[in-house]
């Protein structure tokens, strides 16, 4: 079986897309009609190009999830706020038992007390758990500054969903023949919208480093609770 050779297939190639090209619509009045172009209806069909609304149903409800998750960071926050308060009240307590302990060990130290050893080994099992209680402490702290960040990563979620809620209602409005103004009008919603949905991104990004820390200190936390028995 013979085959063309490669420059006829070349030739063959060129000349399919310039029948091609020479076919397709201008972009606009600035295209002149003798040059080739695969743009196609005018500015705003190349901007639905860029992004096609998503359907307002399916806006709504993923902004219904963004307030109950923005709302259910702020609840648990709360709780997590009051266990911090308590957290630093035993990591306080625990400290003043120790230096009671070791106070009452060097007593009987000096008394030469056969029950010096009981107050060695009570000293030890409250410096466990201290270091356990110090552990749940650093947890909460870290879990805090968590929650806080899936508020901001929330809420900023939420606003990025508002405007594109609004950007698809606007281009529920825009005919067939928009003029100018609506074209610049939309052609600027969707720089804000697009911005909005980089910065909720980042927000994200930044909450996820903060629940893999929570998560590390929740690990530690375990491990020195294990370590506690004597």
């Amino acid at each position: 079986m013979l085959f063309p050779a490669p420059g006829i297939l070349f030739l063959c190639a060129i000349l399919v897309s310039q029948n091609a090209l020479s076919q397709a619509p201008a972009f606009s009045a600035s295209f002149s009609d003798d040059v080739p172009t695969l743009l196609s209806g005018g500015a705003m069909g190349e901007l639905t190009r860029i992004y096609s609304p998503r359907n307002e149903k399916a806006i709504e409800s993923s902004l219904d999830f963004a307030r109950d998750l923005e709302q259910s960071s702020i609840n648990e926050l709360d709780e997590t706020t009051r266990l911090e308060r308590e957290a630093d009240g035993r990591v306080r307590i625990m400290k003043e038992e120790i230096e009671t302990s070791k106070v009452r060990r060097d007593i009987a130290k000096k008394a030469k007390e056969p029950a010096i050893r009981r107050f060695d080994d009570a000293v030890k099992q409250q410096e466990r758990e201290l270091k356990y209680l110090k552990q749940v402490q650093e947890a909460l702290r870290v879990n805090s500054d968590r929650l806080e960040s899936d508020r901001v990563a929330a809420n900023t979620y939420r606003k990025a969903l508002e405007l594109e809620l609004d950007v698809a209602r606007r281009r529920g409005k825009i005919g067939p023949s928009p003029a100018p103004e609506e074209i610049s009008d939309y052609r600027d919603m969707l720089g804000r919208l697009f911005q909005a949905q980089k910065t909720a991104a980042d927000r994200w990004v930044d909450a996820g480093k903060l629940r893999k820390r929570a998560a590390e200190q929740r690990i530690k936390g375990m491990r020195a609770l294990e370590r506690l028995a004597p």
